[in-house]
């Protein structure tokens, strides 16, 4: 005998467990598809934040490395004036105090020669 016909007075067993949970695997369903809409939402927005964290990391990683550039090539004048100085105060001071001494020195010499 057919199952139904057996038990057409049990009440329980209505509807059938399939019907009763196919409504509630859709219902699970579509909350898992709203959950995975929301977080793909909330992914792409935070994508885009980041993607324009990276843009402006990117800019002022360009205006440092120019600044740097800028610095080196000031630093690279600075330490040429440095060796323009001390070649002047060698060429003046120190070559021409061993001029300016000898030629003392030959001055005070002159006179006693005579």
């Amino acid at each position: 005998m057919p199952r139904a016909v057996q038990r057409a007075g049990d009440d329980q067993d209505w509807p059938p467990p399939a019907e009763r949970t196919g409504p509630a695997i859709v219902r699970l369903l579509q909350q898992a598809a709203e959950l995975a809409q929301r977080n793909e939402e909330r992914f792409r927005a935070t994508a885009l934040r980041l993607g324009e964290e990276v843009r402006a990391l990117e800019e002022r990683n360009r205006l440092l490395e120019a600044r740097v550039q800028e610095l080196g090539e000031r630093a690279a004048r600075a330490e040429q004036w440095l060796m323009h100085i001390h070649q002047g105060i060698h060429t003046h001071f120190v070559d021409g105090r061993d001029t300016d001494s000898a030629d003392r020195s030959r001055a005070r010499a002159a006179p006693a020669q005579r």
